[in-house]
């Protein structure tokens, strides 16, 4: 069962890859963006013409366009960049831009590593023209309803000039969920966030029932919940489809693959100014309809969280929450649950900046191969997407909205933290909300919480791992807050750890384990 967790998407699934060292490439950042115009063409011309086909879309469409440089090899539209070897990104802002109208752009366009008109040679690349329809899936590229096309194959050069025409006439499909007898999806309209953005909203998630599932048997079945960590959804649940893959120390359980996916990124199930109260459609809507069609939970003692990562952070905001609701988390490897160490920066702290420490030095994004990835240049990194990266993601959960209907970052273009965005985050800090609630939920979450975490964490996610080790102690020495010498952010569970918290999530539905 948990044996996925060391194999779960981890904080910056996506991007576990290598970077260019230098911010120099970086400062031509993304600005913001204007109504792109007619370019002259010519020797030495820059310009890239789109148009998109009425049986794409009929249109008008206003929004961004994406112009995204990638390898020949490349067929289908991706659903992220290639942070393994990253590629330019560039993009326009349109309004009511038509079906068959050509859309030239020219040398200004905005983008990363720098504007269309700096272009660097590096190859051949083909060029991929995305138009985001922003209808709700996590990707600015692939996601449901995106019109896109592809253009050829060539060796462009900023230096040279081009002149390339691409028509966007595909529309992406999200691929269908694949059940079995087994495993099935369960989808539902969500009264409470549909409600919220005033437009239908579904919460999702896959169910593996045990090979011996009897829908009949006189009590319930234990259920497990997971949260995938960002990049991750509810087809991870196919994991559970192997040999006792649902049955942890004796006990068959129900287990459920959660969709933390939104169009802003991964929500976390908390509630937030930006995504919507999608804790509570948790657990008053979703959970609910799941209990009921297979016969699973009904109990505090028989509903237990894990995740890892991102999803480490869900099942821990969710457990400290909900209490009354849950039996008990196994969270691995979660993202900072004190913002006195958010990957090594004290945000409390006056002054403090994320890209930079006290000294003008530019702050690693992480250890080993990611200590020469400056957070600077991440960040810069997913700016032209707009939406759907992992520090988007955590403006969006944490941060509140803009007036443009996007979430206000809490740092500016040079890093510098703003201490009025910083309030909104305050209310996520789970060890801060420990502390404060304890008087009111800690009856609840003595010996419900349960934390590991490698000493050599690759996103330098230790630290407050640490911190939340120190409050626990004080508050709950029953709690569970497990430091792991040496391990980092993907080997922190290894068999034996794997083979322990599956045994006392059995002792726990089957109230064997000591009483706090």
């Amino acid at each position: 069962m948990i044996a996925s967790i060391s194999r779960a998407f981890s904080l910056f699934a996506f991007f576990l890859m290598a970077f260019p060292a230098s911010l120099k490439a970086a400062e031509a950042a993304p600005a913001s963006p204007r109504q792109p115009v007619p370019q002259a063409s010519g020797p030495g011309a820059i310009e890239v013409e789109l148009t998109y086909a009425p049986e794409a879309f009929a249109g008008p469409f206003s929004g961004r366009v994406h112009l995204l440089w990638m390898n020949p090899g490349t067929t289908g539209l991706p659903r992220m960049p290639n942070w393994q070897s990253p590629s330019p990104h560039h993009y326009v802002e349109v309004k009511n831009w038509k079906a068959g109208e050509p859309l030239k752009i020219g040398p200004t366009a905005k983008g990363y590593p720098s504007e269309l008109g700096s272009l660097p040679k590096g190859g051949k690349r083909a060029l991929f023209a995305v138009m985001d329809r922003d209808l709700g899936g996590i990707s600015f590229a692939a996601s449901e309803g995106n019109v896109w096309g592809r253009g050829p194959a060539e060796e462009w050069d900023a230096s040279k000039g081009f002149v390339a025409k691409v028509r966007l006439d595909k529309v992406y499909k999200q691929p269908e969920f694949s059940e079995s007898e087994r495993m099935k999806l369960v989808r539902i309209r969500s009264t409470l966030l549909s409600d919220f953005h005033k437009k239908d909203q579904y919460l999702q998630a896959a169910v593996v029932v045990p090979e011996t599932f009897d829908p009949k048997r006189a009590e319930a079945y234990p259920v497990l919940f997971e949260i995938p960590g960002f990049g991750g959804d509810h087809n991870g649940a196919r994991k559970f489809l192997g040999k006792n893959g649902t049955n942890f120390g004796g006990v068959d359980f129900v287990c459920v693959m959660l969709d933390p996916n939104c169009r802003l990124g991964h929500h976390s199930f908390a509630n937030s100014a930006n995504n919507g109260p999608v804790g509570d459609a948790l657990v008053e809507e979703l959970i609910p309809a799941i209990e009921t069609r297979f016969r699973c939970g009904g109990q505090k003692h028989r509903r237990l969280l894990t995740g890892h990562s991102s999803g480490g952070w869900s099942s821990m905001w969710l457990m400290t929450s909900y209490p009354a609701i849950f039996g008990g988390t196994w969270s691995t490897a979660p993202d900072p649950t004190d913002f006195h160490d958010f990957q090594l920066v004290d945000l409390y702290a006056p002054g403090n900046n994320i890209f930079r420490d006290a000294k003008g030095a530019a702050r690693p994004l992480g250890r080993g191969g990611f200590a020469n990835v400056p957070y600077e240049l991440f960040w810069k990194m997913e700016l032209p997407m707009k939406r759907g990266g992992q520090l988007q993601t955590f403006q969006a959960v944490f941060g509140p909205k803009g007036p443009d209907g996007f979430p206000i970052p809490l740092w500016n273009d040079d890093g510098a933290i703003d201490p009025v965005v910083f309030q909104s985050w305050l209310a996520y800090d789970i060890v801060a909300k420990i502390k404060r609630e304890w008087p009111k939920k800690g009856a609840d979450l003595k010996g419900r919480i349960n934390m590991y975490c490698g000493t050599l964490d690759t996103f330098l996610l230790d630290g407050a791992a640490v911190l939340m080790k120190k409050a626990l102690a004080e508050l709950d020495p029953t709690a569970t807050v497990e430091m792991i010498e040496g391990r980092d952010h993907g080997s922190v569970v290894d068999a034996a750890l794997r083979a322990r918290i599956c045994q006392e999530m059995a002792d726990t539905v089957q109230g064997n384990r000591p009483k706090p």
